[in-house]
């Protein structure tokens, strides 16, 4: 957020909702939406833009750690599914501002990357 640091006492600023390019794929058998509250608000976008007939499952993470499930491994590694077909992206991560976690989102990946037992 470069832009809150140059913002000065007057200065005019707005809200919008979610953005990106992203959008899901009307052909897909079931989508499966995953996120931390944070995430709500682009879940709800990508729910509102599937077609009437679609199938989704969302799950959404809440207050409790209790119940973390590692998916990124479970999706890719676990069932095999195919990269192509799968769209994530975090939002941020904890101790890190915009720019930091968009530098270290691409070393996480391809940590992750690194990770898989069939060199996906």
């Amino acid at each position: 957020m470069t832009w809150a640091a140059h913002a000065q006492p007057g200065d005019e600023i707005s809200f919008m909702g979610p953005g990106g390019a992203w959008a899901p794929a009307v052909d897909a058998d079931v989508h499966l939406l995953v996120g931390d509250e944070a995430a709500i608000p682009a879940i709800a976008v990508a729910l509102e833009a599937l077609p009437a007939d679609a199938r989704a499952l969302v799950f959404v993470e809440v207050a409790s750690a209790d119940h973390h499930q590692p998916l990124r491994r479970f999706l890719f590694f676990d069932t095999g599914l195919d990269r192509s077909r799968v769209s994530i992206s975090g939002h941020w991560r904890t101790g890190l501002n915009e720019d930091g976690w968009q530098s270290s989102k691409r070393e996480f990946n391809a940590a992750m990357e690194a990770e898989d037992p069939q060199g996906a």
